[in-house]
């Protein structure tokens, strides 16, 4: 029956070959194929069904629809099922029905499925218990992973989610009243819990339910009419009052019904003068106060907050507020009296002399009635809108801790009257003259929710449960027919452990990873990989004898320097890059790779055979990763540069150059073969993005022998800027990819390159990926559908990710106003003109930051390129006859770009920079 946890019902292979549909965090779901399980990662391999637009009706201009069937295949997605993605999948999917399978965690029916179920049999389930079902799961993930889990905090996205049955009073993703949420999570909770696990349900009405006896006394007869009712709050009225005590009192008070709002009595068989009272007829455990800080505005007719002071005990006696309190002292109130009021408001102050042991209440012990502060929510802000963070006692320690979404931190309960009464406060300002200014202002940080546990808990008696259930399983026994199988239950620590026990494995490995310690062990094993003097002679070989040979003939390398060369791009490219990184350690790291591969063409050849290799994985592609999948961008620019220059020093290598070349050749031959067949105006399907021909060239078992793992990368960046309408604006990361490749500084290795991508077409697939539906020529729509896809139809056949930016816009020509946009626009822009030859019109950023602070700013410092073509332009700049520029070259030379610099500003520059020469002058 459980809808998440990684799915109940069905897990591991035996999910490949079913159609699932699977939850967006957008609020979306989208049916999917699995297609392969690795049972070493837990993920699945799975494929997204296409999402084919409607026919518009009734609108002009119409933009033609392209044939969806000769669009490339998306490609495939790796991870696990039951976590999902960040801004993608929540966990939360669905088995689809098929002609031989009954629907599974489908609302309103549920079905019963393997070994232990026998006969399938429908479980008929409401659609309303369905949803409170799934509540009840999440609810039992959040609190098995509090209680297992390592990490800093638990992301809640599953249960807020699954928190749309409340039917809150506003969406759940927007702040809702805390008290309304907490009573309708209890009452949900315990509809399912009623039908599936009685005795839970039992147990949680005994820690938070508390009953309530509205009662009606006829003031002639005395007739008591009693009606019960349940509770798991007490409202507590903050307007007019300042203590819990007289906001539970205003429950609680009597109220005299008489003249017109007589109540009718039953015994009189006429209106008589009523008394009607409220008081507490059973305590729970936990003891939950509800303050009323929001109430209407009868002014404006708007919620508003109170703010007022509201004061509450760490500890709190509620006998007087039950019941029997109450009918004790009715007793104890002299017959007289009972008469004249019917009631025992006014009990004590008549009786004030008495002496203690007369007190009626003292035969009832304080100790069942006691209870202690457990717990404060507060609310910080106003009535629309603010922010909620609880103080919370330890029950194993007795310490205090404020939680403030992920930040627990200790807390002093001293300050409680200071951060939850609420009220004004004073702030007194010391000035040197020794004046003292005093602000009296409105503390909006007040507590809304207190939680007392009993100092004497209640002893929990779950007979009555087993007795109903025994009944109802020999009501099984005699009826099995008509009666469906119960089902195998399972609580929330057989399901949900196991993926917190994995998730606290990753934490812990991250931990040790992401170590200073760790980096600098990786760097020293680098340093000793790439010492030359370092022999083969010295037993640094750990491979065992059975282990294979590389696939690759790499005859410069040993397989010791070859294990950590592979160790290292693995820590780098697989943990280090997809994190939030200090600008500094991201250089650092990228620096030490380019170096590590532009000194060794060897090293550079084994990392490209295995990007290549890697294209045709799905989880493993780091070049999928880094272009279209990672969020930091800063991070996927750092890896796309690395691979770039190990793809340029591999390129180097004429037995490369000569396999690159024949890739080349192959491409510039199918390409031709399709123009003939279009000149012949035969029907001819979308360009490849793979050699049709020639496939020794692409076959990655054999990389640097036949096959070119230059060629291999290329093919793929080609599908991708196929894809990339489809994808999420990152994608225009292919674009990067695309000017670093195209724009080497080595001219052979860069005209090589360029010739393969335009062999590849990749010029023209860029075109139509700039201008769309505006691409000019009806047969570049027909080669390149896929990066000359509308727009709109894009937009409609693309699943939107939460929390990240929209997909890649290119209105009419493709530029728009956007700061953001016209940045990757840029970049589209600089891969075409890098792909024509124009290298030139790469942007380089001038400065990069250092990663020290001085007066609390970042350094900046300039970079290489930057201070090259600075070195360049001073070069070019000065005279010709001197080493430098003088005050009034520098000034002609600002001249020359109609800029002129006061001499003030001159002085400052040569007062920082200048350099004295042996005649006096700077």
């Amino acid at each position: 029956l459980r809808s998440t946890g990684g799915g109940a019902l069905a897990k591991g292979d035996a999910l490949i070959g079913k159609k699932i549909s699977l939850h967006w965090d957008s609020g979306q779901n989208f049916e999917a194929m699995v297609e392969g399980y690795n049972a070493d990662t837990d993920m699945h391999t799975i494929s997204y069904l296409p999402i084919v637009p409607g026919q518009q009706v009734g609108q002009h201009n119409q933009v033609p629809q392209p044939d969806f069937h000769s669009l490339p295949r998306e490609l495939p997605d790796e991870f696990i099922l039951s976590e999902g993605r960040p801004g993608k999948e929540t966990g939360a999917f669905e088995i689809c029905p098929s002609s031989n399978m009954a629907r599974t965690s489908v609302a309103g029916e549920s079905s019963l499925e393997g070994p232990d179920a026998g006969p399938t049999e429908e479980l008929k389930e409401s659609e309303d218990e369905a949803s409170s079902r799934k509540l009840l799961e999440e609810v039992q993930r959040t609190f098995v992973n509090l209680d297992e889990a390592r990490g800093r905090c638990y992301d809640p996205r599953a249960l807020v989610e699954a928190s749309h049955c409340l039917k809150l009073e506003f969406d759940v993703w927007q702040q809702n009243d805390a008290a309304e949420f907490a009573t309708k999570l209890l009452d949900r909770l315990e509809i399912s819990l009623k039908k599936w696990s009685p005795s839970h349900f039992k147990y949680l009405t005994h820690k938070f339910g508390l009953k309530t006896t509205k009662q009606k006394i006829c003031k002639e007869c005395g007739l008591k009419s009693n009606r019960e009712g349940d509770l798991i709050s007490i409202d507590c009225q903050v307007r007019n009052k300042s203590n819990i005590h007289e906001g539970i009192s205003a429950m609680c008070e009597e109220e005299l019904m008489d003249g017109e709002n007589k109540v009718g009595c039953d015994k009189c068989n006429k209106k008589t003068n009523t008394v009607l009272r409220t008081a507490v007829s059973q305590l729970s455990d936990v003891l939950v106060l509800s303050l009323k800080r929001f109430d209407l505005d009868y002014t404006t007719f708007e919620t508003v907050k109170i703010n007022s002071r509201y004061e509450f005990e760490e500890t709190l006696n509620m006998k007087q507020y039950t019941l029997e309190a109450k009918e004790l002292l009715e007793a104890a109130q002299p017959q007289e009296r009972k008469s004249e009021t019917g009631s025992m408001m006014d009990l004590g102050e008549s009786d004030a002399g008495n002496e203690e042991d007369s007190d009626p209440l003292a035969a009832l012990p304080d100790e069942d009635y006691e209870y202690r502060l457990a717990g404060v929510l507060v609310h910080a802000g106003v009535a629309q809108g603010g922010h909620y963070y609880s103080f919370v006692k330890d029950r194993t320690s007795g310490k205090w801790y404020r939680f403030d979404d992920e930040d627990v931190t200790p807390f002093d309960p001293k300050l409680i009257e200071q951060e939850c009464f609420g009220g004004k406060m004073k702030k007194e300002t010391k000035y040197p003259n020794g004046h003292v200014h005093t602000v009296e202002s409105e503390q909006f940080a007040n507590a809304l929710l207190v939680f007392y546990e009993k100092v004497k808990p209640s002893e929990f008696d779950d007979s009555d449960t087993e007795v109903k259930e025994s009944a109802s399983d020999t009501a099984m026994e005699e009826e099995p027919k008509s009666i469906a199988p119960k089902p195998k239950a399972s609580n929330g620590y057989e399901v949900f452990l196991p993926e917190v026990k994995k998730s606290n494995s990753t934490h812990s490995w991250q931990s040790f990873l992401l170590t200073d310690e760790f980096q600098a062990f990786v760097k020293e094993l680098l340093e000793v990989c790439t010492n030359p003097t370092q022999s083969s002679e010295d037993s640094m070989d750990i491979t065992p004898n059975s282990s294979p040979s590389p696939a690759i003939p790499i005859t410069e390398i040993e397989s010791w320097r070859l294990n950590i060369i592979n160790t290292s791009f693995s820590f780098v490219f697989d943990v280090l890059f997809h994190l939030a990184l200090d600008s500094n350690v991201r250089r650092i790291w990228t620096e030490k790779m380019i170096q590590l591969l532009s000194s060794s063409p060897a090293f550079s050849a084994a990392f490209v055979a295995d990007l290549a290799k890697r294209t045709h994985t799905v989880y493993e592609n780091w070049i999928r990763a880094y272009t279209v999948e990672c969020s930091e961008e800063a991070s996927s620019y750092a890896a796309l540069r690395i691979f770039s220059c190990a793809i340029a020093s591999t390129v180097s290598q004429p037995s490369e150059q000569l396999l690159l070349s024949n890739w080349t050749q192959s491409w510039a031959s199918q390409v031709a073969d399709r123009e003939r067949l279009l000149k012949k105006r035969e029907h001819i399907g979308a360009m490849p993005t793979r050699l049709e021909t020639a496939r020794q060239l692409e076959d990655v078992a054999n990389i640097g022998g036949t096959a070119t793992g230059v060629g291999i990368i290329l093919s793929f960046i080609t599908e991708l800027v196929e894809l990339s309408p489809r994808m999420n604006l990152k994608n225009v990361n292919v674009c990067f990819f695309i000017r670093e490749l195209a724009s080497l500084q080595s001219r052979v290795e860069a005209n090589l390159l360029r010739d393969a991508m335009n062999a590849a077409q990749l010029l023209l697939r860029l075109f139509c990926l700039a201008l769309r539906e505006k691409t000019p020529y009806d047969y570049l729509k027909q080669f390149f559908p896929g990066s000359s896809l509308p727009m709109e139809t894009a937009r409609m056949m693309s699943k939107p990710e939460t929390n990240t930016s929209n997909l890649l816009q290119m209105q009419h020509s493709g530029m728009n106003g956007n700061e953001y946009q016209s940045e990757k626009d840029q970049l589209l822009l600089e891969a075409i003109g890098c792909l024509f030859g124009l290298p030139w019109v790469k942007q380089e950023p001038l400065t990069f930051e250092t990663g020290s602070v001085q007066r609390g700013r970042v350094t900046v410092a300039l970079t290489p390129v930057a201070v090259q073509a600075l070195t360049s332009i001073f070069e070019e700049s000065k005279p010709s006859e001197s080493n430098g520029m003088s005050k009034n070259d520098v000034q002609f030379y600002m001249s020359r770009f109609h800029h002129r610099l006061n001499m003030q500003k001159i002085d400052n520059i040569f007062e920082r920079y200048g350099v004295q020469q042996p005649d006096g002058n700077q």
